[in-house]
């Protein structure tokens, strides 16, 4: 599905695709990921417990990172990162082209990770509005699509150890 939404858009010729079983997890990759993480709560379950982060959890913590390792050693200047549930508005290819340009419009602003749009259960964006597309904000509750720059793939890394969701630990780099 992913492959026929990023063709409509137009941009399938330009997609990597980072494809991992969450079995082939296993408990030392776990540990590499982060000895000392933290429980976290499922907040769209129907009853929220405190629980260890699970083993597709942590296959999406692992993809996040390789993608910001691929943007690093790519020589390319930024990444746009997708998660496999991410929804499309109809206007995808023209609105990340108008991003785009506004960032480029705006030479001051040194960023390492702009959200895409917003998460199914925050719907409006967070932060101050700069421009039509850019939002500055401390705080991204979910990673479904950011743009990365290589600014911010070096930041996601060093954030490691891994503390928190690969998510909520994306906002440590703005903090």
């Amino acid at each position: 599905l992913m492959y026929q939404r990023l063709a409509k858009a137009g941009l399938l010729e330009h997609a990597k695709f980072i494809v991992m079983d969450p079995d082939h997890v296993n408990d030392t990759v776990r540990y590499c990921l982060g000895p000392t993480r933290r429980k976290t709560v499922d907040s769209m379950s129907d009853n929220p417990n405190w629980r260890a982060p699970t083993r597709g959890e942590d296959s999406l913590a692992i993809k996040h990172l390789a993608a910001a390792m691929w943007l690093l050693n790519s020589g390319r200047s930024h990444a746009l990162v997708l998660e496999d549930d991410v929804w499309f508005s109809q206007h995808l290819g023209t609105d990340l082209m108008a991003l785009r340009s506004e960032v480029l419009r705006l030479p001051k602003l040194r960023w390492g990770l702009l959200a895409v749009g917003t998460c199914y259960h925050h719907r409006t964006p967070f932060g101050q509005r700069v421009s039509p597309h850019i939002w500055l904000t401390r705080i991204m509750p979910c990673a479904h699509a950011y743009l990365l720059s290589r600014r911010g793939a070096a930041a996601m890394l060093k954030t490691l150890p891994l503390q928190l969701p690969i998510d909520l630990q994306l906002n440590t780099m703005a903090q």
